[in-house]
């Protein structure tokens, strides 16, 4: 069985340890640079949907939300942070994120 685009991150994403404070979905951040930092747990795929457990706000030793990605393609990694070109959507902490229509930002930019 061939693996999906999502499994594919899945596996890079684990060979690497990120402390994040900076997201951006299709160019918008979540909160302000910085004023939380979380780390990627794990990385986990199922079918064409990319999950990253992370850890809570400030506290890397405790599991936090899992982000769910759908439909994820085109990563790119750079020192210190990550980038997903395109998703369907972003599930995370109850906020269904959907790309806007007109977006040419990544999916998901995080540093």
């Amino acid at each position: 069985m061939a693996k999906t685009e999502a499994s594919k991150i899945a596996d890079q994403l684990r060979k690497e340890r990120y402390e994040i404070s900076n997201f951006r979905f299709w160019g918008m951040g979540m909160f302000r640079p910085g004023d939380e930092t979380f780390a990627i747990l794990d990385a986990s795929s199922e079918g064409d949907r990319l999950d990253l457990a992370f850890s809570a706000s400030n506290d890397p030793n405790t599991r936090g939300d899992v982000m769910r990605i759908f439909q994820p393609s085109g990563l790119r990694m750079f020192p210190g942070g990550f980038e997903i070109a395109k998703a369907a959507r972003i599930d995370w902490a109850g906020r269904d994120m959907k790309a806007p229509a007109a977006s040419k930002e990544p999916a998901m930019w995080v540093q």
